[in-house]
């Protein structure tokens, strides 16, 4: 729990002094000259002084999350759900951990956020695609669990250069009440790194709101930026909150200015704490579901602490067909305005909406890991006047089902067959070698009918760092949230997957996350490590160059991390098979021969590293197993690699 420790030192001086608690003045209000006359505008309350009560515990709200359970798929063979790009989460989660150092409560860890936060390596649409994104599925032993699959699903919207992207309307709604004095600062840089990005094609303004509202800059064309910087450096915070004023009439200035070919857009700066008028989640919630009826969309960006109410801005924003974003700090701020402005501002499909129908000859029972508030019925798959949520240019979706494949043990009990009618699966089924088929319906902005894509998931669906990486993103999130599938779960399962698995990390943003699972992992009690339990199904492939059978800088750091999983997780029976593969470059033999060397220089530096070389064997699949089969240099580079497999 956080204290006002100032006020509360403050009070109690003051009482000593002989003031009652009635006479003590928690804060002074000065008024804002930047605010413009309109008749339009709601006149900005007068100044006075503020009698408040004490802040005395931190008031931060969020939503009771209810774990997805298993569902049969002999009863329940439909999972239908609405996208969710939003990543507020995620940055929540690494506040209070990194800055508070103390848990998260289990109503801040969205799962879904955490794992979409991160970039994957989904392909883009091919040119000549009718449609403007592309499916990526994979499957792997579940980490946590190795009995139950794990199936990656990715969704990965057409990126789209900002010189070709349609004009925006955007009105800039920020918070000035006091609550906000302290995030300001991290605001105002929001608001630079954003009309940094933005031209002449674009016009911005800024509605303030605190005890009042007011037209803070007029609608201002973004290739003068030198005045819009200057609107933005004069804002004070100060005062109450009302919250549904500002809405109101930031949506009324957007509407002002519609763009009929553009992109009209909300952008609320708040901590969500609303005190004046309308100030119930269900209230403000109403005015921006009739709001959004006109094409003007509103994306929430969250700041602060203490008072922060994460349950009403994510409710805001997925219904005001936006984004929901919490900034921690400046590199917050330059990621969602900077490197990812296309994604968050600019939507690309909207109502956006799956459905897995599972094969019950492969699967009994399935899980939907996160995405509990994003649940649809099965009917509104084909419904396209249900809501569901939007995805931005260039942005990427990811989903995670964890799945009990048809005759194991399942998670739950089965129920009574039924007395009046039979399920008779099709002759198909099992001859297909297909888990699922995933449907996917869409809107374009200006259109109100759906499209529909659809891609079948194949029993033999391969592994990359894409489900490896997502799954210790899962894993975490599921510690965090204490679930009851955690099995083998701990903290050295998560770090051992995703140093494994950390790739390209261009930006730094998966090396934090691994310093951010090593210091939850010291804010939390000792726990058992599961040994027999650990999938590992997810090593990673080591890599050579053409023609080259020595391990490079950056093959041994990967061993290094392998062996210290080996060290930690490998029975004394089991063995390590080294399996050489190649490209088809070069003659048969030359490639057998030049696999079998790889796979001896990945076992020698493993037993210089002090795996028991009695636990090794080496073999080599030469050009005979190739992972791809373009003749491109790329597919080559994929297909020269060695695989690490345990065989028990």
């Amino acid at each position: 729990m956080r204290r006002d420790y100032k006020n509360i030192l403050l009070s109690f001086s003051l009482i000593l002094a002989g003031c009652s608690s009635s006479e003590i003045v928690l804060d002074t209000m000065d008024s804002n000259p930047m605010y413009v006359a309109s008749s339009s505008a709601t006149a900005m309350a007068s100044p006075r002084m503020l009698q408040a009560p004490l802040k005395e515990f931190n008031t931060e709200r969020y939503h009771n999350i209810e774990e997805n359970g298993f569902k049969q798929v002999a009863t329940a063979p439909l999972s239908t759900v609405s996208i969710d790009v939003d990543t507020a989460s995620y940055t929540n989660v690494v506040r209070m951990i990194d800055k508070e150092g103390e848990l998260p409560p289990k109503g801040a860890v969205r799962i879904e956020e955490m794992i979409n936060y991160f970039d994957y390596e989904y392909p883009q649409p091919g040119a000549n695609a009718t449609n403007p994104f592309s499916l990526t599925t994979e499957l792997m032993s579940a980490p946590w669990n190795k009995k139950n699959k794990l199936l990656l699903v990715g969704l990965q919207a057409k990126k789209i250069a900002k010189k070709d992207l349609p004009p925006s309307n955007f009105v800039a709604l920020v918070d000035l009440s006091g609550s906000m004095r302290d995030s300001l600062l991290l605001v105002k840089q929001s608001l630079k790194f954003l009309v940094e990005q933005l031209d002449e094609k674009d016009h911005l303004s800024i509605v303030g709101y605190a005890d009042g509202v007011g037209l803070m800059l007029k609608p201002t064309n973004c290739k003068n930026k030198q005045a819009i910087n200057s609107a933005i450096d004069s804002l004070v915070a100060y005062g109450g909150t009302d919250g549904e004023a500002g809405i109101e009439f930031a949506y009324k200035q957007a509407k002002e200015n519609f763009l009929t070919q553009g992109n009209n857009r909300v952008l609320l700066f708040t901590d969500g704490d609303f005190n004046i008028g309308k100030t119930s989640e269900s209230e403000i919630v109403d005015i921006i579901k009739k709001e959004r009826e006109s094409g003007v969309y509103l994306s929430v960006i969250a700041y602060g602490y203490g008072n922060f109410n994460d349950a009403a801005m994510e409710q805001m924003a997925d219904h005001g067909n936006g984004n929901f974003n919490y900034i921690n700090d400046i590199l917050d701020a330059r990621k969602v305005f900077t490197e990812e402005l296309s994604g968050t501002l600019y939507t690309l499909g909207k109502d956006v909406k799956f459905q897995l129908e599972f094969n019950p000859a492969f699967v009994d029972e399935y899980r939907l890991i996160g995405y509990e508030n994003r649940k649809l019925n099965d009917e509104d798959f084909n419904d396209d006047t249900k809501d569901a949520g939007e995805i931005g240019v260039g942005n990427s979706v990811t989903f995670l089902y964890e799945l009990v494949e048809a005759n194991t043990t399942t998670q739950q009990a089965k129920v009574d067959n039924l007395k009046y009618q039979s399920k008779v699966l099709n002759k198909e089924t099992k001859v297909l070698k297909e888990i699922a088929t995933i449907k996917m319906r869409y809107k374009n902005n200006d259109s109100n009918q759906s499209k529909l894509l659809s891609k079948v998931v194949k029993s033999d669906e391969k592994a990359s760092q894409n489900i490896r990486f997502a799954s210790s993103v899962a894993m975490y999130g599921m510690l965090l949230t204490e679930s009851q599938y955690l099995n083998s779960a701990n903290y050295d399962n998560v770090l051992t997957l995703a140093k494994a698995n950390k790739g390209k990390d261009e930006n730094g943003y998966r090396a934090f996350f691994i310093r951010l699972v090593e210091k939850s992992k010291l804010l939390t009690p000792e726990q058992p490590i599961a040994l027999e339990d650990y999938a590992f199904e997810s090593l990673e492939p080591i890599y050579f160059e053409k023609n080259r059978f020595h391990l490079n800088e950056k093959s041994k750091e990967k061993l290094i991390v392998m062996t210290e999983l080996f060290k930690k997780h490998l029975k004394p029976e089991q063995i390590i098979r080294i399996v050489g593969n190649r490209d088809k470059m070069g003659s048969e033999e030359y490639n057998f021969v030049l696999g079998l060397k790889m796979a001896n220089s990945v076992k020698q530096f493993l037993v210089s590293l002090g795996i028991n070389e009695n636990q090794t064997i080496i073999i080599s699949n030469g050009e005979k197993n190739p992972v791809c089969t373009e003749d491109t240099p790329e597919c080559y580079n994929k297909n020269r690699r060695v695989e690490l497999e345990i065989l028990d």
